[in-house]
């Protein structure tokens, strides 16, 4: 009886390592982190602001940031005014910077 219940506690301590190993989980000497990358919201200010650019964008003049950065991409004229003209107008490049 006594050899049985010490296989039954090996089995189960191995059954708690190797749980531990595959799934993960974090113990006293290990952390476990996850990074999840969250979408930067536009952002547009009349004034100033620090890594911001300047110009007209969605029909707002002043300083932009953030929101994926479409002005980096390839986009129409019209994009930089907004509205019904979105989309339309001569395809350009990207602004790299586009005046910061």
């Amino acid at each position: 009886m006594r050899h049985l219940l010490i296989a039954v506690l090996l089995a189960v301590g191995l059954a708690v390592v190797a749980v531990t190993l595959v799934a993960n989980v974090p113990s006293a000497d290990a952390q476990v982190r996850v990074f999840i990358p969250l979408p930067v919201p536009y952002f547009y200010s009349p004034t100033y602001c620090d890594g911001c650019w300047y110009g007209e964008w969605e029909g707002q003049r002043g300083y932009h940031r953030g929101g994926g950065e479409p002005w980096r991409g390839d986009h129409h004229e019209g994009d930089h005014r907004g509205g019904d003209e979105r989309g339309h107008g001569e395809q350009h490049g990207g602004h790299e910077g586009h005046g910061r």
